[in-house]
């Protein structure tokens, strides 16, 4: 059947979009999705900044090593309770840390060394806290999270 001009472009106008049912029903569905998948996103995103938190941390151990060779090689051995004082004194990412010049990349605002651990041979580990974590770097590597559940 051959439709004529006229014919063609009511057929056409009629067909053209989407209705308002078909349109909500296709919003629906992908807010429904997205609904689905935002545990699993989340889930991800936190994952990634516990392991950025982790790897600034051993980053920050080893600063510290770094910063005991330096001083040894000084001759100005320094005792463990003044070591934990300057060390702990304030926040990492603050140019006045006396571990700034030795880090490759700035530390997250508001992490702190809370804890250095001291052994017969030098730094044994440190424990770093930052924006609701707590994490414990030996010198061997080996890093241990804990999340703050009031945070």
């Amino acid at each position: 059947m051959i439709l004529k001009a006229e014919e063609h472009k009511k057929c056409n106008r009629a067909d053209w979009g989407f209705t308002l049912i078909e349109l909500l029903i296709a919003v629906s569905i992908l807010v429904l999705l997205s609904g689905m998948m935002m545990p699993a996103f989340t889930k991800y995103v936190e994952k990634a900044r516990e392991q950025r938190y982790i790897t600034e941390a051993k980053a920050v151990c080893e600063a510290a090593q770094l910063y005991l060779i330096d001083m040894g090689i000084d001759g100005s051995s320094l005792r463990p309770e003044e070591l934990s004082e300057l060390l702990c004194d304030r926040e990492v990412s603050s140019p006045r840390h006396v571990l700034y010049p030795y880090l490759t990349q700035r530390a997250t605002r508001d992490a702190e060394i809370k804890h250095v651990f001291l052994s017969e041979a030098g730094l044994s580990g440190i424990k770093y806290s930052v924006r609701g974590y707590t994490i414990i770097v030996m010198s061997a590597g080996e890093a241990t999270i804990e999340k703050d559940e009031r945070q």
